[in-house]
């Protein structure tokens, strides 16, 4: 989505960042080769495969019954911002 936004712009001449910001989620290798060099959210894809991965495999060891609705797990993992070219501050017109 965030490369076809990128060519829409391109396409109809709105410049990023001077009219519009740009922010992509999840901080893929081409993010900082676009131009203008994306800003993105990074976030930790291989600890939360780990996580995952823990989660499940502690329900099927004890063959427990899924969750109920009362019963929950919450990982949180910290996440990054990577500012790039593709953000401004705000402007006035």
């Amino acid at each position: 989505m965030t490369l076809g936004l990128m060519r829409a712009l391109g396409e109809l001449g709105v410049r990023c960042p001077e009219r519009v910001s740009v922010v992509g989620f999840d901080d893929f290798e081409w993010a900082a080769n676009l131009t203008p060099r994306l800003t993105t959210v990074a976030q930790p894809s291989l600890e939360m495969g780990k996580q995952a991965a823990k989660m499940l495999l502690r329900n099927v060891t004890y063959f427990r019954e899924p969750a109920s609705s009362d019963e929950t797990s919450v990982v949180v993992l910290n996440a990054e911002l990577r500012v790039r070219d593709s953000t401004a501050a705000p402007h006035c017109d």
